[in-house]
């Protein structure tokens, strides 16, 4: 009995921390996401080139996101729908870190053009591919996402011309994605690879139904790991003022995941 005991004391510790690395990816990924759009959507398709003025396009998101932001090669056109290709992007990491926190080899977003002039954004798709996450946690606990989703919390103190509540988006998709965890106090290593992520309507305080598959590297298990998952993403209010995840379910046979401890 009591090496059960101490078995599911593991198992509990392993899930919690498994939810954990999937949920921060999950609230890193979609809170830099809407807030991105919102500081540069209406410039990239109705006022510039945005090739012409790259300089000012990564200064302007550096300074939303409070870290160093690099962007390749964009392409955008204009029609009933409008398209925005993004080819590379890259997020510097936080300070003490090593490396970058985030890159992406392309990014597509396909939208509705009337409702931006009325400062709302109808997203029809959006769609990254090759994203790699990389999620550590130093020896003082100090973890390298916390700087990004403050910064991110602090909104603009100018009247933005979109809100991230004012964003819909009817699908979202992440392909080939890779998210690796390291914690430097234990060593532990988690890593997600190839990840694949497809969302239904993504709608900020309204649960999302998502759908997850990849390949999970643990020091407990290696092998495939399917899953369905639910959660809601709040923006800042004045009673939260940070961005969270809330709600986060996770459905998987996890029998296999833990059948050799």
């Amino acid at each position: 009995m009591p090496t059960q005991a101490k078995l599911s004391s593991a198992l509990i510790s392993i899930a919690k921390r498994l939810i954990r690395v999937i949920g921060k990816a999950l609230l890193v990924i979609f809170a830099l996401a809407f807030v991105a759009l919102c500081a540069t959507l209406i410039w990239f398709v109705y006022f510039f080139n945005p090739n012409d003025h790259k300089p000012f396009v990564e200064k302007t998101l550096s300074a939303q996101l409070g870290q160093e932001v690099k962007v390749g090669q964009i392409k955008w056109s204009l029609g009933v729908d409008n398209t925005l290709h993004i080819e590379g992007f890259k997020l510097d990491n936080s300070a003490g870190f090593a490396g970058d926190l985030l890159t992406a080899n392309s990014a597509q977003v396909t939208l509705a053009g009337s409702p931006l002039l009325y400062k709302r954004a109808d997203i029809t798709n959006l769609q990254l591919d090759g994203v790699q996450l990389n999620l550590e946690q130093d020896a003082q606990g100090r973890n390298n996402w916390d700087a990004l989703i403050a910064k991110l919390s602090e909104g603009d103190s100018k009247d933005p011309l979109i809100k991230p509540e004012d964003v819909h988006l009817a699908r979202f998709s992440l392909t080939r994605a890779t998210v690796q965890f390291r914690d430097q106090k234990t060593g532990m290593r988690i890593k997600l690879a190839p990840l694949t992520v497809n969302t239904g309507a993504v709608q900020l305080g309204k649960p999302i139904n998502i759908k997850l598959a990849t390949q999970l590297q643990a020091p407990w298990f290696e092998g495939e790991l399917p899953l369905q998952a639910s959660a809601t993403v709040h923006s800042p209010t004045s009673s939260t003022p940070t961005w969270r995840l809330q709600a986060l379910t996770l459905t998987s046979d996890l029998q296999k995941v833990f059948q050799g401890l």
